[in-house]
C-alpha cells in the first residue's frame, strides 16, 4: 500500500493521519500512476524524484515532551502511590515511551515534482505505508522502486 501526501499534509503541525490518500503506484509507459481511494495522479516520466527526510513531526515531538512532563509531575506529586520519583516505574515508562513512540513516525518520503495534466507544477509525497511497521524503509523502498 502506498501513502500519498500533499505538501500541506506532510508539514501540518498536528496530524491525525500521515497521508491524504492511500492506494497503489504502478509504472506506465508515460511514467507513474497513483491510484487512490480519493484521486488518481499521473506523474510523467520526466518528473524529478528525491528521497527526503527526516520529516520531523513537530506536533508529535511536543506531544511526547508534554507527556514526559505530565508523567513526571504526577510522579512528583505522589497522586499515584505506586508511581513516585523514588520508584523505577516512571523512568522505565518514560524510557519505553521515548523509544517506542518515535518509531511510529514515518520520517522518509519520496518527493515527486511533476507537471499535472494542466501543465501546473505540482508536488506529491509518497511512501509505502503501514501503521504497524512504518520504520521498515517505507520511503527508501519507494524511492528504489521509482
Amino acid at each position: 500500500m502506498a501513502w500519498y501526501a500533499t505538501e500541506s499534509c506532510l508539514h501540518r503541525w498536528m496530524k491525525i493521519v500521515w497521508y491524504d490518500d492511500t492506494g497503489s503506484i504502478e509504472r506506465t509507459d508515460g511514467g507513474l500512476r497513483f491510484v487512490g481511494g480519493k484521486q488518481v495522479l499521473a506523474i510523467p516520466r520526466d518528473s524529478t524524484f528525491e528521497l527526503i527526510g527526516p520529516v520531523i513531526p513537530w506536533g508529535q515531538v511536543v506531544s511526547l515532551a508534554w507527556s514526559n512532563v505530565t508523567l513526571l509531575l504526577v510522579a512528583g506529586t505522589g497522586i499515584v502511590p505506586e508511581m513516585t520519583l523514588d520508584t523505577p516505574f516512571p523512568y522505565l515508562f518514560l524510557g519505553f515511551m521515548d523509544v517506542v513512540w518515535p518509531t511510529t513516525w514515518p520520517l522518509k518520503w519520496v518527493k515527486a515534482e511533476y507537471r499535472d495534466e494542466n501543465g501546473q507544477l505540482s508536488t506529491a509525497y509518497f511512501r509505502y505505508g503501514s501503521v504497524l511497521i512504518p520504520w521498515m524503509g517505507g520511503g527508501k523502498r519507494m524511492y528504489d522502486l521509482i
